[in-house]
């Protein structure tokens, strides 16, 4: 009986561990991107990319200050 249960816990733990790294690695993947239009002087394109990854997962402080600094020069615009 306690085999059973340990064994469906691993399963269901290690499936909610998967999930939650396929996450990182999109957050991580699109705020590199974001960062790569910022270089390229795209904020628009930035902000919209931060945008979305902050959607993902509570964001990092750089991430959103640079999203903030994104809407600041598209505004002076």
């Amino acid at each position: 009986m306690n085999f059973k249960l340990l064994a469906i816990l691993l399963v269901f733990s290690k499936t909610a561990l998967c999930q939650v790294q396929d996450i990182d690695l999109k957050y991580f993947g699109l705020t590199y991107k974001a960062e790569s239009f910022i270089v390229d002087g795209a904020y628009d394109d930035a902000l919209n990319t931060y945008e979305e990854a902050l959607r993902l997962r509570k964001p990092f402080a750089d991430d959103v200050y640079n999203a903030a600094v994104c809407a600041i020069f598209l505004k002076k615009d």
